[in-house]
């Protein structure tokens, strides 16, 4: 039985995270000024390798070829991370009320949540992705 509880609490220590330093990546990874090459440049540091490839991604026609964005945004949370641990490997799953600012050719305001995957001490952005609440949800 003690082995039990020592296995469990291991892999429960491998999936804990420090929730202000996950809010500070990703505040900082949705951190964008049009133009400005370095706020990308500093985007990245709050990725994994793998992380940052799926989100160029989702920024393909919103980048220059000097690598600047082409719009600006900003996430702003509205409440704290709920933490949910993830597949014992250090993985944890987080969800992030928010709203989501963006200005380029147009402006758009997203509210929702950003789904974020991280792992590591201090957190790396494995996959984040924005789920936009519908504005007049259907009865």
């Amino acid at each position: 039985m003690v082995a039990v509880i020592c296995i469990c609490a291991a892999a429960y220590a491998q999936t804990t995270i420090d929730k202000t330093a996950l809010m500070d990546a990703v505040v900082m990874a949705e951190s964008l000024n049009k133009g400005d090459a370095a706020s990308l440049r500093r985007a990245q540091q709050a990725f994994t390798s793998a992380g940052w490839n799926d989100y160029m991604k989702s920024l393909n026609g919103y980048v220059d070829d000097k690598g600047a964005p082409q719009l600006t945004q900003e996430f702003i949370p509205t409440g704290d991370a709920v933490i949910i641990p993830g597949n014992g490997a250090g993985m944890i799953h987080a969800v992030i009320p928010g709203t989501l600012k963006q200005t380029g050719t147009g402006s758009a305001i997203y509210h929702g949540v950003l789904q974020v995957d991280a792992i590591g001490d201090p957190p790396k952005i494995a996959h984040i992705r924005m789920m936009i609440r519908a504005k007049n949800p259907l009865p």
